[in-house]
């Protein structure tokens, strides 16, 4: 199985001819901002840009008819029960808003297949909340699906402290999120925050963009302007 290591290895030294149409993911913890700073490249880039946001509204459609509640809210609350089927599905719904033609010169995308698989699968298989037998099945759609898709052209990592996500997990107010805060511990959040950083910070690549998103990027100027002029260089760089 090829890890998203050797892949960035692959290309950090060697990069592709410019292409007509590049396009990027966004990575981070839950709680990064991710969302935040699509939404503000969408706001500058206008009709050069398209988004592709996860996809919570699929996530959240299917409700369990005994409880009211939505896949959403019962993956986080009983991760042991649900993580399997969550996580397929998160997979399989990004992989299809990936597979959509690119129509403009630019792409950002929310989260990246390898992290579904890296980071989120791969902790609930390392905590138990994935069998052996599931953790093989999960391996073999990702390793089935995903290499029909075209890779990102880069990556740009919001790297956050613990103290900052839970605080806009709490402002956000997400349904279903309430457990990450309300819990014994933070160790969940500690354990993606440890992940991302080996994928995204550990190993550096020229194909990845570290942003300090402890920083607030979404309403001090100074420092949203700052990011913009970062990222604008970043996305030219391979243009």
């Amino acid at each position: 199985m090829q890890s998203l290591y050797s892949y960035l290895d692959l290309f950090s030294l060697t990069p592709p001819p410019p292409p007509s149409k590049v396009w990027f993911v966004v990575e981070g913890n839950i709680g990064s901002g991710k969302s935040t700073l699509l939404r503000l490249m969408k706001e500058k880039y206008n009709d050069h840009l398209e988004i592709i946001y996860e996809p919570l509204d699929i996530w959240t459609k299917y409700i369990d008819p005994n409880t009211g509640k939505n896949l959403f809210q019962l993956y986080y609350e009983d991760p042991m029960r649900w993580a399997f089927i969550f996580q397929t599905l998160a997979f399989n719904t990004t992989l299809e808003t990936w597979q959509i033609p690119q129509e403009k010169p630019i792409r950002l995308a929310e989260r990246s297949l390898h992290t579904h698989r890296d980071i989120y699968a791969q902790n609930h298989f390392q905590n138990g909340n994935m069998t052996p037998i599931e953790w093989q099945v999960y391996q073999d759609l990702f390793q089935n699906k995903s290499k029909t898709i075209e890779q990102p052209t880069g990556y740009i990592y919001l790297r956050t402290s613990i103290e900052t996500v839970k605080k806009r997990i709490r402002l956000r107010a997400r349904e279903g999120e309430e457990v990450l805060n309300d819990g014994p511990d933070d160790t969940y959040l500690q354990q993606l925050h440890d992940q991302h950083d080996k994928v995204w910070f550990e190993k550096p690549s020229r194909r990845v963009l570290v942003l300090d998103a402890d920083q607030d990027f979404e309403y001090d100027p100074d420092v949203k302007r700052k990011f913009m002029t970062q990222i604008d260089r970043f996305i030219s760089s391979w243009q």
